[in-house]
C-alpha cells in the first residue's frame, strides 16, 4: 500500500446533519476511505481519487434510509478485513457476491435496527422491488464510516453467500471486543441480528 496508512483510521466519520453547517459531506466520506487505503493503488492524490467519486444522489423519501455510504469496490476482501482490523480467515472467493459494476458509487443505507431478530431472507423478500441488502464490502465500506453502529448487534450481509453453500450468507459482528467476519443462515433470524438495507436507485 502507497502513502504509509495507519490501519482504521475512523476519525473522519461524520453525521449527515453536518452538511447544514458548511461541511462536505462527498470529500469527508471520500476521505474516511482514503484514510483506511482505499484508492491507493489506483490515484496517486486523495485530489484524484475524489475527482473520481460521483455526485451524492438525492435522498429517499423513506426515513429508515438515511445513512449515506460511499462504496469502493477497489479493494479484495481480504486486504479490506486487513486493513480494517476485521477478523476475516477466508479468502476472496469464499463469498458469491452481488454488486454494482460501478467500481465507485453511493448508497443510501437504512441501518438495519428495525429488522433487529427478523430472518434475512424475509426481511429482503418484503421489498424487493425498492430496497436490498448489502455484499460484503458494501457492509465493510458502512462499518469504516459509521463503526459505531456495529457495537452491539451483528449485521446480515444478504448479497454475499457462501459460494460452496448458499443457504449462508456473509454476517459482521463483534466478538470480544473484536469485529469479525463470519456467516449465518439466510433463513434464520434471532435476537441482535440486524438486515441493513440499500435503497435501489
Amino acid at each position: 500500500m502507497k502513502g504509509g496508512l495507519m490501519p482504521h483510521d475512523f476519525r473522519g466519520v461524520l453525521v449527515l446533519s453536518e452538511a447544514a453547517h458548511g461541511v462536505d459531506v462527498r470529500a469527508s466520506l471520500a476521505r474516511v476511505l482514503w484514510n483506511n487505503g482505499w484508492g491507493r493503488e489506483n490515484f496517486s492524490t486523495f485530489e484524484t481519487y475524489l475527482d473520481s467519486v460521483p455526485l451524492i444522489p438525492e435522498a429517499p423519501d423513506d426515513i429508515r434510509f438515511n445513512r449515506l455510504v460511499l462504496v469502493d469496490t477497489g479493494l479484495s476482501i481480504s486486504i479490506a478485513t486487513r486493513i480494517l482490523g476485521v477478523a476475516y480467515d477466508g479468502g476472496d472467493s469464499v463469498f458469491d457476491e452481488s454488486s454494482p459494476c460501478a467500481a465507485i458509487y453511493w448508497l443510501w443505507v437504512s441501518e438495519g435496527n428495525f429488522t433487529d431478530g427478523e430472518i434475512p431472507f424475509e426481511v429482503v423478500q418484503s421489498d424487493i422491488e425498492s430496497m436490498r441488502g448489502l455484499s460484503v464490502i458494501e457492509g465493510l465500506c458502512f462499518f469504516v464510516q459509521y463503526s459505531r453502529l456495529l457495537s452491539n448487534c451483528s449485521w446480515n450481509l444478504t448479497e454475499s453467500h457462501l459460494a460452496a453453500f448458499p443457504a449462508y450468507i456473509a454476517c459482521l459482528l463483534w466478538i470480544a471486543g473484536v469485529p469479525m467476519l463470519g456467516v449465518t443462515e439466510y433463513c434464520t433470524g434471532g435476537f441482535g441480528r440486524q438486515t441493513p438495507l440499500a435503497r435501489r436507485f
